[in-house]
């Protein structure tokens, strides 16, 4: 290569004072202006949205604003897809299938539903067919845990309870579904974000408004574009789409979030082209990947804060997925004999934890005006807590277990910490539920299933 072109440039208004710059530094600068002109023309002509949070419901979010024309959108987060993996980022630990959990609750069922046939479609032939895979479901439910009648919206759903191959089933229905790689599903959500003109900052914001007082240009990556933009540009919307950190997010500090720590183990097992779930006392699902990777779990560790895998717990969800779903074992192993938890184990891939992001009374979805220095007002929507709706199901069931014993509940519950059955801090939480609801039964001469008010 030759000698880097250089031009003179003037100092303090005079040629004799002058100094000469390499070429490519003054096309970066001019560059830089020439895109801070441009942004504060489409300024007047687009909205500035930032969404706070790059999981897969602040990256869905993102997209389809920005899609939809007259926004700007800016995703600021501390994690993206394609970092390096923590448990604090959800998102890319997730199985995941389709399968509602809405129970009763009539508007996150309509969510649900609405979102299925969006992705039915997404998963069709087309370059989005490689994050998906359509397959049948079964699920299985024990008694009182469910009859599966909710999911009934879903293509060829039937009822086949007679099917059963383990004992203690009362009902069975199958139904067609689809499950999603998210390895690959969150680098194309945004890759799709990014390509119709989103941008994406890099912080770990600590409150609110460090966002509704700089703008979207005070996190930009830029930093020219920060310092010319940062609190100039005014910003039309905040999403929050947090997550568990909208447990400590300040100006949200939301405590009804709290996490229900999720442990799966990853199996390579490309034969494997159906889904299968129980539900009961036990939690067990067989997710398989179009890329014939199969997700195999799995617990529902409320309030259980630890990033970690656990070795027994690896090895109790092997054991209960081959029983679930024996086709688990290679098809050679299991033309010559039973197929046992140690068949499973040259399958393992990997040992996934991830803290899924639940919230007491459901999803957050809501918007309010919050008044800004200089007197102005931003609309904030809240976008998080889409969560399992009977994730406290088993701790119901042994609350009322308990305290119908009668009196004195002290030390029950950490005795059923003791034997694994509850994490510590959930026993211990019940405990002080156990202790109202005693305390309002002898005030009303008896237990009543309503007195427990979460």
């Amino acid at each position: 290569m030759g000698p880097k072109k250089v031009i003179p440039v003037v100092s303090r208004g005079h040629w004799s004072s002058r100094r000469h710059l390499p070429w490519e530094n003054i096309r970066s600068w001019l560059n830089q202006l020439l895109s801070i002109c441009t942004i504060m023309s489409d300024l007047q002509k687009q909205k500035e949205i930032v969404v706070l949070g790059a999981g897969v419901i602040g990256l869905t979010t993102a997209v389809v604003l920005q899609e939809k024309g007259g926004y700007h959108v800016t995703i600021i987060a501390e994690i993206f897809p394609g970092d390096e993996r923590s448990a604090r980022y959800t998102s890319c630990w997730a199985g995941a299938h389709h399968v509602t959990l809405s129970g009763s609750d009539t508007r996150l069922h309509k969510i649900d539903k609405e979102t299925f046939e969006f992705m039915w479609k997404l998963s069709g032939p087309g370059h989005t067919e490689g994050c998906f895979m359509r397959l049948k479901q079964q699920e299985f439910y024990e008694e009182g845990y469910g009859d599966g009648a909710q999911l009934n919206h879903y293509p060829e759903w039937k009822d086949i309870s007679g099917n059963a191959a383990q004992t203690g089933i009362t009902r069975g229905v199958e139904f067609e579904t689809l499950t999603i790689d998210v390895p690959v599903y969150l680098p194309y959500l945004q890759a799709r974000f990014l390509a119709k003109g989103g941008t994406i900052s890099r912080a770990a914001v600590q409150h609110i408004n460090q966002i509704l007082e700089g703008g979207p240009y005070v996190f930009h990556n830029v930093p020219r574009m920060r310092e010319k933009l940062a609190g100039k540009v005014p910003l039309h919307g905040l999403i929050v789409c947090t997550g568990l950190a909208a447990r400590t997010l300040g100006g949200v500090e939301d405590r009804d979030v709290y996490p229900a720590r999720g442990q799966t183990v990853l199996l390579r097992a490309p034969w494997v082209k159906s889904g299968r779930t129980l539900t009961g006392k036990d939690w067990s699902y067989i997710i398989p990947r179009r890329s014939g990777d199969v997700i195999v779990g799995g617990i529902k560790g409320v309030d259980d804060w630890y990033p970690l895998p656990r070795e027994e717990t690896r090895m109790d969800i092997l054991r209960r997925g081959l029983a679930l779903y024996p086709e688990l074992a290679p098809p050679k192993i299991r033309r010559e004999r039973q197929p046992t938890v140690e068949d499973l184990l040259p399958l393992v891939l990997e040992d996934l934890v991830g803290l899924r992001p639940m919230r007491k009374g459901g999803i957050r979805l809501e918007a309010q005006s919050v008044e800004l220095k200089n007197g102005g007002t931003v609309p904030v929507v809240f976008n998080y807590g889409q969560c399992i709706k009977d994730v406290n199901k088993q701790e119901d069931i042994c609350l009322k277990n308990v305290v119908a014993g009668g009196a004195d509940c002290d030390g029950r519950f950490r005795l059923l910490w003791q034997e694994r059955t509850l994490e510590p801090t959930t026993a211990l939480r019940l405990e002080d539920r156990a202790a109202h609801k005693l305390k309002m039964s002898h005030q009303l001469g008896g237990v009543s299933d309503d007195s427990d008010q979460r």
